[in-house]
């Protein structure tokens, strides 16, 4: 999702959990950041740029917000091998050794 205009990486991503999940969050520390370079059709390639945080679930607040979302749990390397970012498969695998 994208950030709001003057505001913070960390509210960002607890209003997109709420809006895509319907959870709040409790974000525990930024595990890194990384540039990924896509392809956006006419747009040609652009620099995705992502900073990726440790969380706790906290309560489920109710349904997403966004009828298209859904929660799914994986291992870990079932996530890494379904994940369509590189970038998202990286952090995944950093995450493990947390």
């Amino acid at each position: 999702g994208a950030i709001v205009p003057g505001e913070t990486l960390e509210a960002a991503l607890r209003r997109e959990v709420l809006e895509e999940c319907g959870w709040e969050i409790e974000l525990v520390r930024t595990l890194g950041e990384a540039v990924e370079y896509v392809f956006a059709g006419a747009e040609g390639y652009l620099a995705k740029r992502g900073t990726f945080f440790l969380a706790r679930c906290g309560g489920r607040i109710g349904p997403p917000l966004e009828y298209d979302h859904r929660v799914i749990w994986l291992q870990t390397r079932e996530a890494m091998q379904v994940l369509t970012h590189k970038s998202h498969a990286w952090i995944v695998d950093q995450a493990r050794l947390v």
